[in-house]
C-alpha cells in the first residue's frame, strides 16, 4: 500500500524536558522541568498546562497556574486528531488533521511559558482520512496505524521548519502488521512504542528499525506485556523517558513512571498511578 503522507514531528530520545518560568518570593523568574499538556474545550478553545511534578517529584500534583487552563488559541474543535510533534513537548510542534484528512503544521513557541505565541499554521500534507491511529515516533518518525491494522513509518524532514519534505518522497514504508487491535498507541521515544489493546493490557515494543524505517525489531516484534487494567484510560500519551499520562473515564489526570522503558522490563517508579489531575471532563482532547 503506498500513502502520501506529510507530517511534522520530533521525539528527540533523551531529551531535556520543557521548562517553565514561574515567579517566586523575591520576583525572580525560577526555571522549573516538567511537561507541558494541551486540552482542547468543547468550544475549541486550545488550553496550555504545565505538570512541574512529572519527573523530579515523582509524579506530585504540582502545576504552573496552580494547575487553571491558559488560552493559547482557538479553532481547534475541527478536525480527527490532534498530537504533539515531542512527547517531553521541547518544541512546541502541534500538528492537527482535519475532517478532509489534511495535515497542518503549528509551532506554539510559548509552549514553555503558556504564553500565545505562534509561528503560523501550514498545511504540510493531505491522505489522513484512512488513518486510523497516528502519533510521533522520534527525530522526524511518524507511524500510521491503517483500517486494516497495518503499522507504517515515515519521516518528516521539513519537521521544524513545516515545510513539506519527506524521505521516500512521502511513501510510508510498512514495518507491522496486527495492529488492528491496538485501543490506543503512542510512542515513548528511541524506537518504543506502548499499546493498549482491548483488554486493558499494556504492551511494549521497540521498533530497532526507526531512524530508517527498516523491518527491525526488538523481541521479533513481539509486544511486552508491561502492565494491565488500562481498559479505564479513555485517552493515554507519553511525557518522555517511560512517563504516561492517563485520562480515565473518572475524568480524572493519571501519572505513571515506567523505569523499563528502555528494555521492556515491567518495572514502575515511586508515584506510579498517582491522580495528579481533576476536572477534565471539560476538554474533549488532551495530548
Amino acid at each position: 500500500m503506498t500513502r502520501t503522507i506529510a507530517l511534522a514531528v520530533i521525539l528527540l530520545a533523551r531529551a531535556t524536558f520543557a521548562h517553565s518560568q514561574v515567579g517566586t518570593t523575591t520576583g525572580e523568574p525560577l526555571t522549573v522541568a516538567g511537561v507541558p499538556i494541551y486540552g482542547i474545550s468543547e468550544n475549541g478553545d486550545l488550553n496550555w498546562y504545565f505538570h512541574q511534578g512529572a519527573r523530579t517529584h515523582q509524579g506530585a500534583a504540582l502545576w504552573a497556574n496552580r494547575g487553571q487552563p491558559v488560552k493559547v488559541g482557538n479553532g481547534w474543535n475541527e478536525g480527527r486528531m490532534v498530537f504533539k510533534g515531542d512527547s517531553h513537548g521541547n518544541d512546541g510542534v502541534i500538528y492537527r488533521v482535519d475532517s478532509r484528512g489534511d495535515l497542518y503544521w503549528y509551532d506554539h513557541v510559548g509552549q514553555a511559558t503558556g504564553t500565545a505565541e505562534w509561528r503560523e499554521g501550514r498545511k504540510v500534507g493531505n491522505g489522513w482520512q484512512g488513518a486510523r491511529l497516528g502519533f510521533a515516533g522520534g527525530n522526524g518518525v511518524v507511524y500510521l496505524i491503517d483500517q486494516k491494522g497495518d503499522l507504517y513509518w515515515y519521516r518528516h524532514l521539513g519537521y521544524r521548519s513545516g515545510t513539506a519534505e519527506w524521505a521516500n518522497g512521502g511513501t510510508g514504508a510498512k514495518v507491522g502488521v496486527g495492529w488492528g487491535g491496538a485501543r490506543l498507541a503512542f510512542a515513548g521515544g528511541n524506537g518504543v512504542i506502548y499499546m493498549i489493546d482491548r483488554q486493558g493490557d499494556l504492551y511494549w515494543y521497540r521498533h530497532t528499525g526507526h531512524t530508517d524505517g527498516t523491518f527491525r525489531w526488538a523481541n521479533n516484534a513481539t509486544g511486552i506485556k508491561v502492565g494491565n487494567g488500562w481498559n479505564e484510560a479513555a485517552v493515554a500519551f507519553s511525557g518522555g523517558d517511560g512517563l504516561i499520562y492517563a485520562l480515565k473515564r473518572d475524568d480524572n489526570l493519571y501519572w505513571y513512571d515506567h523505569t523499563g522503558f528502555q528494555t521492556g522490563a515491567a518495572t514502575w517508579g515511586a508515584g506510579t498511578g498517582n491522580q495528579i489531575g481533576t476536572g477534565w471532563q471539560s476538554m474533549v482532547r488532551i495530548f
